[in-house]
């Protein structure tokens, strides 16, 4: 019994040396009420705001414009999602773990940290708006954690993955890499678009393909592929020509397109339906050991594909690879590249090579990027 009681002892002044560190803490730490932050995120410069709840807590809702960094990886992950110069905004269930998370950033060098006053029982209690995510299931957690792990995708952006349709214009060596880790990434809906059968010579460079699928079309052995690899995603094939008047009906029903062929004539035909619905389009194209890529946004004022190629090139120009060759990883680098700016742009990070075109040299290795503007008399989008 003494024991007992000497264990309560030992609990009740702990407790009062918390509180007391929050009571200082409260008086040296600014705090916002949930009313303030309201209208300081209705400005142009509004602060950046960081839940450190646990994902468990998160699903009871969230500020549509906070970033998810649970308190146990903050100072890890903080500097990659946060600048010190910007306004930042901490926030809990009720302000008080917020307070001590404050401490650490300031500890850190940032140095306009304030804290929600009450936290997101007080936001709540005010009517203010908060959204309620749908959440991943416990086996989408466990197959997309490295996902989840980054501040800057976390649960919310592979929730975001989970309800997105990417439309793949043809499935030769960019399509099928792009496919591949496409579904791999979680990407909920997949179009693919090619009215070609599998040749043996497609295997050099076509990993989606396999020997067992030669003669077969390449949409149903890529949907097979995929759904082998991820059953947990939606495929949708088009058996058509990729230049087809079909492409128009179905087109803007996704929220980009990968531009995986390799010809003018469908170049274009992609490039007026990007046009058309706003639809962006990122595309890549090979040439021996040379390749390149950038994204077009979609928007009337450019750049489009247009400003890129104004005039359509003879169709016996000798850019067929047929003809001329290609390295066999070469359309597999640029596939890759093509999803790593599909994932930037559903997710909403980093900067997409909008009005900017990438060279890659694959003997020598080498990156370089350079400007692509838009051109105000482009036939297109001018």
């Amino acid at each position: 019994m003494i024991a007992v009681w000497y264990e309560i002892a030992l609990y009740g002044a702990k407790m009062s040396r918390v509180y007391n560190i929050l009571s200082r803490l409260s008086e040296s730490i600014p705090k916002v009420l949930p009313l303030e932050l309201d209208a300081l995120l209705k400005k142009d410069n509004s602060p950046s705001i960081v839940d450190i709840r646990e994902p468990s807590e998160t699903l009871s809702g969230m500020l549509s414009t906070a970033v998810s960094i649970p308190r146990g990886v903050l100072e890890f992950q903080i500097e990659e999602v946060c600048s010190k110069e910007k306004p930042v905004v901490v926030l809990c269930s009720s302000g008080r773990r917020s307070l001590l998370a404050a401490r650490s950033l300031i500890e850190m060098g940032y140095t306009n940290v304030s804290s929600l006053e009450g936290g997101m029982e007080a936001w709540k209690k005010e009517g203010l708006h908060w959204e309620s995510p749908q959440g991943l299931k416990p086996v989408e957690r466990a197959q997309y954690a490295r996902h989840v792990a980054l501040p800057e995708v976390g649960e919310k952006g592979q929730l975001r993955l989970r309800h997105a349709k990417v439309l793949i214009v043809g499935l030769d060596g960019l399509g099928s890499s792009a496919a591949y880790y496409l579904a791999a990434a979680g990407v909920g809906t997949l179009g693919l678009v090619d009215h070609d059968k599998v040749e043996i010579s497609n295997l050099q460079r076509q990993i989606i393909h396999d020997a067992g699928s030669i003669g077969k079309a390449k949409t149903e052995s890529a949907q097979r592929k995929l759904l082998e690899f991820n059953p947990n995603i939606h495929i949708n094939i088009h058996k058509e020509r990729m230049v087809g008047p079909k492409l128009n009906s179905y087109a803007k029903d996704y929220d980009l397109i990968i531009d995986a062929t390799d010809n003018s004539e469908s170049r274009n035909a992609i490039n007026t339906v990007s046009l058309t619905f706003g639809v962006p389009v990122i595309f890549a194209s090979v040439f021996k050991y040379d390749g390149q890529l950038t994204v077009f946004s979609g928007q009337k004022g450019g750049p489009c594909y247009r400003c890129l190629v104004p005039v359509m090139p003879p169709k016996n120009n000798g850019g067929d690879c047929n003809q001329t060759g290609v390295l066999g990883v070469l359309p597999g680098t640029l596939g890759v590249l093509q999803a790593t700016e599909a994932l930037k742009l559903l997710c909403g990070i980093g900067r997409p090579l909008v009005g900017k075109i990438l060279f890659f040299d694959a003997k020598k290795m080498a990156f370089h990027t350079i400007r692509l503007p838009a051109k105000s008399n482009c036939a297109s989008c001018g």
